[in-house]
């Protein structure tokens, strides 16, 4: 599998030839404007919960002091699965703002607060020496800036 460029999840500390760090990770509650306008603070709606190695509901609440209940009643497997859920109004999710960026600049889905929860994890692309040449990798690095 060294031979194609991937992008993975995690603190980049792979043994490949090319990293590159695309974001740090940032995450917070986001709902669409429809639910943030439905009335009551946000803490009490439906939760939205993404299964993997990204912060939860847990850690936001352990972070900022909220309770832990209501407990996510919807819970995907893909963070592209949870963000259609929040878009179609089913609940707030923990987005990753650096991933939500056109959806939250669109008015598609709004922040519910400024607290943001900062994660040492994040998506990077990687390969091997088998999938790209050191001079293409840095041309890519250079498009991606």
């Amino acid at each position: 599998m060294d031979d194609i460029i991937r992008i993975r999840y995690g603190t980049g500390a792979w043994q490949h030839d090319h990293k590159l760090q695309l974001f740090d990770e940032q995450i917070a509650p986001i709902a669409s404007p429809e639910l943030a306008q439905s009335g009551g603070h946000w803490t009490k709606w439906p939760r939205i919960a993404c299964s993997g190695p990204r912060p939860g509901w847990t850690d936001w609440a352990t972070r900022f002091g909220i309770s832990t209940t209501p407990v996510p009643y919807l819970r995907f497997d893909t963070f592209l699965s949870a963000l259609g859920a929040a878009r179609a109004g089913r609940g707030v999710l923990l987005g990753s703002l650096p991933l939500c960026k056109v959806d939250l600049a669109s008015g598609r889905l709004v922040r519910l607060g400024e607290e943001v929860l900062q994660h040492h994890e994040s998506y990077w692309a990687i390969a091997g020496p088998d999938a790209i040449a050191r001079a293409q990798w840095d041309q890519f690095v250079e498009a991606l800036a």
